[in-house]
């Protein structure tokens, strides 16, 4: 709930549900995510995303998803972004 209490907490909204922090549509944790295709999470393990991010997979694999999880040690956040030419720097 860190970054909602960052960039969310602050914003007025005419829909009240739009202020709670169990809205999907502030927090996908909270969203139907049944019949989603099968998905990647890239994840690394400097990430300070890291426990939403395994949160995130073990979500959507409670919703019946397939999920494959590929965890990468000291990996920063957003590991996979750049390509090939920053892993040829």
């Amino acid at each position: 709930m860190w970054l909602y209490d960052k960039y969310c907490s602050r914003v007025q909204h005419e829909d009240e549900s739009l202020s709670n922090r169990k809205n999907p549509s502030l927090s996908p944790l909270y969203a139907d995510l049944s019949f989603l295709p099968p998905a990647l999470a890239s994840i690394s393990t400097a990430n300070p995303l890291l426990d939403d991010s395994l949160m995130m997979a073990e979500k959507y694999l409670s919703c019946k998803n397939d999920v494959e999880i590929a965890l990468y040690e000291d990996g920063e956040h957003g590991i996979g972004h750049f390509g090939l030419w920053a892993a040829r720097k």
